[in-house]
């Protein structure tokens, strides 16, 4: 568990993305509804034990995994403060953000808590690879197995909002990676595989190059940059894996 600290460097964020639509339904119930099902009365408890009725957000992994993302996650809640003390007993990380965006693109699940949308909740995985293991591969699963939760749109205006263009230079830098993977009818991924690897190139799109004067990015900033054994130069991103083998782990 670690404590992390957040600097926002958005300004005054659309408050239309303020909280996703309640109304985009999981069956006859609302978005809301659907969340909240799928948190445990152990955790909102927890919740409200350690944060009273301060605003907090479920954040990161937690959130892409309630949202629908396949994936084990432990507990990541966002909210103002520092709580380190207070939550390690626990075993959640806790990340201490600004108030001012605490419920940008957040679904209110009631009792003072949120939970990031999905198109939230993969750049904040994306944005903030260091503590985030696995980025990669948490991208390309997302994107591939789950592309109804991720609009292109809203992944430019939440990174835009949030001020997130390194996660989105990493999210379009693994999709235009698995995308050529895919359509790669001599590479080693199997034509009924590489189906599964298909990922729309819109999300490629989100970045295709990288701002003049942007640094190198690590796709996993915790592997050593003398590791690196590809580099998307036109977005500045290098790899410690390359995408064939990616997309290995992620069929097999």
């Amino acid at each position: 568990m670690t404590d992390v600290k957040l600097h926002s460097t958005s300004g005054s964020p659309d408050a239309s993305r303020r909280a996703a639509a309640d109304a985009s339904a999981g069956g006859s119930l609302g978005l809301s509804e659907v969340l909240r099902r799928g948190l445990s009365e152990t955790l909102l408890r927890g919740l409200a034990d350690v944060y009273g009725r301060m605003p907090r957000r479920l954040s990161h992994r937690s959130a892409l995994s309630l949202g629908g993302v396949a994936l084990m996650a432990g507990v990541t809640v966002s909210a103002p403060g520092a709580l380190y003390g207070r939550v390690r007993r626990l075993g959640w990380r806790h990340v201490a953000e600004n108030p001012q965006t605490l419920k940008v693109a957040a679904t209110s699940v009631g009792d003072d808590t949120w939970v990031s949308t999905p198109a939230r909740a993969l750049l904040e995985c994306a944005q903030h690879a260091r503590w985030v293991c696995g980025v990669e591969e948490i991208i390309a699963l997302a994107l591939s197995r789950a592309p109804r939760l991720f609009d292109a749109d809203e992944l430019s205006a939440v990174a835009a909002d949030l001020g997130f263009a390194a996660g989105l230079r990493r999210i379009a830098s693994v999709a235009d990676a698995l995308a050529a993977v895919a359509a790669d009818g001599a590479g080693p991924i199997p034509a009924h595989a590489r189906e599964v690897l298909a990922v729309d190139r819109a999300y490629a799109a989100l970045c295709e190059r990288a701002a003049s004067g942007e640094r190198w990015l690590g796709l996993d900033p915790n592997e050593p940059r003398d590791t690196a054994v590809m580099w998307d130069r036109r977005r500045r991103v290098w790899w410690h894996t390359t995408p064939a083998e990616l997309a290995e782990h992620l069929l097999y």
